[in-house]
């Protein structure tokens, strides 16, 4: 299931009636404490069901973005996901303005406030999206050493580009496809390089130098650059593959204590399976 099914089924669940005041005090809370939301879902799916509640006033102008979405191969999840996250962002930006007005209104008064606030708001959100859905590409620059951005260009942080639907689509392609075609001992060498940078012991590559470990993290960096040229993916999504997906995917590959170490088990494999 995903994340919007896991709403549905909320929603379905639900014991009790609830109104736009629930929802939009849920949305308030999170506001003050973002990152609850990754915490209660309780709190998620309130926040999401304000979005929705509002997303009412805008309904013609998130069908045009749905119908694109899915004449170009956005899920749902990815769309709804990518829209919440824009929501919240921008809310975040107005949060000083809107505590202003929460002090200055009577609650039932400022929740109208927020409600009008969010759907200005999430038709801005919406223009964004289709806007980045009909292929505002980004530009992908080659030099002898890969991708680098512009000079003095600031890179967006993770927490924006997750909620990027082209970049969080090719970031997912990028996963599968170095799930399908990498070998487990260039994954190995990734993970480590990710795991490496913390502040846990790394087991992986135990067995190799120093300096064989730093050859093989700038292979392996080089490898990942390549593939998305080769791919036709921008820097961006390997940023997102590297700081959303990456962990997730080393916490199931083995663990290698050195580079060579699976060919030699499986020459040796092959060798026996000759005699025989």
């Amino acid at each position: 299931m995903g994340f919007y099914s896991d709403y549905i089924s909320w929603l379905k669940s639900s014991e009790k009636e609830r109104d736009l005041a629930d929802y939009a005090s849920a949305m308030w809370q999170a506001l003050q404490e973002p990152e609850r939301l990754s915490q209660d879902a309780e709190l998620l799916y309130k926040s999401y069901a304000f979005m929705q509640v509002c997303k009412g006033s805008k309904k013609r102008q998130y069908l045009v973005v749905y119908d694109i979405a899915f004449r170009d191969h956005f899920n749902q999840d990815d769309l709804e996901l990518c829209l919440f996250g824009k929501l919240i962002q921008k809310l975040l930006e107005a949060r000083a303005a809107l505590a202003k007005k929460q002090k200055a209104l009577p609650e039932t008064e400022f929740y109208k406030y927020l409600f009008g606030t969010t759907v200005i708001i999430l038709g801005n959100c919406l223009t964004e999206l289709a806007h980045e859905i009909r292929g505002a590409k980004q530009e992908m620059q080659e030099s002898e050493h890969g991708y680098e951005p512009h000079k003095g260009q600031i890179l967006p942080p993770i927490e924006i580009l997750q909620y990027q639907i082209q970049v969080r689509q090719q970031a997912q392609y990028l996963k599968n496809h170095i799930q399908e075609h990498w070998k487990p001992q260039e994954l190995n060498v990734l993970c480590h390089d990710l795991e490496s940078s913390g502040t846990i012991a790394c087991e992986r590559l135990r067995d190799e130098t120093q300096t064989n470990i730093y050859k093989l993290h700038q292979r392996i960096r080089e490898k990942l650059r390549k593939t998305l040229y080769d791919q036709g993916l921008c820097e961006e999504a390997g940023r997102l593959f590297v700081g959303r997906y990456l962990e997730k995917m080393c916490q199931n590959c083995e663990v290698l204590s050195t580079y060579k170490g699976i060919k030699k088990a499986r020459n040796k494999g092959d060798s026996n399976a000759g005699k025989q």
